[in-house]
């Protein structure tokens, strides 16, 4: 049986020069290329909320992907990790632009 690939996905971004913003996650390499795709693919605008009045707009996913760093692990290095900080940790929002959130940009324009 052939063994899965797995990558680290370092993010680090910023908030108007004010904060870094960071964090991790730990996935299957064939994933993290599904989604990379969709990001390349993602033309509409985007938003993380860090904080009540503290937002990291995007114009399109390749921004975002510019903000990642990838880095293919071992299933042993990826164990440690996850006994030591888990799957992921710091800010992971950055996994979660879908299809959602341009249906919601599509409604907005209709208005």
């Amino acid at each position: 049986m052939a063994e899965k690939t797995i990558v680290l996905l370092q993010w680090d971004g910023n908030w108007a020069d004010e904060m870094d913003i960071e964090g991790f996650s730990i996935m299957d390499k064939q994933e993290w290329t599904e989604y990379k795709k969709y990001l390349t693919n993602r033309k509409s605008e985007f938003t993380f909320y860090i904080g009540t009045n503290e937002e990291i707009e995007y114009s399109n996913g390749r921004e975002l992907l510019n903000e990642i760093t990838v880095t293919e692990i071992t299933d042993k290095e990826a164990a440690t990790v996850e006994k030591l900080f888990g799957g992921e940790g710091g800010f992971t929002d950055f996994l979660s632009v879908d299809e959602e959130d341009d249906e919601e940009d599509d409604e907005e324009d209709e208005d």
